[in-house]
């Protein structure tokens, strides 16, 4: 299993993203409030779902990892979580956004983050 950034998290009961550009970025995130049932969509559309490895006497500390996902997410419910996320960040006319791929996609939401 590899991701491919950039990723967007995808937080339960939160309207607005966060957008992963590399590894780097979710290491920093992983440090902040992070729940098991927090979703990750890497670049090429694979879904992963958070999961904690168990503790063990060699390894006292929980792991996170990211898991294939059982329920993927599909281009018309990606960007309706965009769209949320555009309009909470002030964007307008957010109906009209449109996206043929998951490539398009993530070009919205790096042009959302750099404005």
């Amino acid at each position: 299993m590899h991701i491919r950034w950039p990723a967007l998290l995808i937080q339960k009961d939160q309207a607005e993203l966060v957008y992963l550009a590399s590894e780097h970025d979710w290491l920093l995130e992983r440090l902040t409030h992070i729940e098991q049932t927090d979703r990750l969509l890497d670049a090429s559309g694979v879904t992963y779902e958070l999961a904690l490895a168990p503790h063990s006497q060699f390894q006292p500390d929980k792991q996170l990892s990211w898991q294939l996902s059982d329920e993927p997410l599909r281009l018309p419910q990606i960007l309706d979580l965009v769209r949320q996320h555009a309009s909470l960040s002030g964007h307008c006319c957010t109906a009209k956004l449109r996206a043929e791929s998951m490539e398009q996609v993530f070009e919205i939401m790096k042009f959302l983050e750099e404005n």
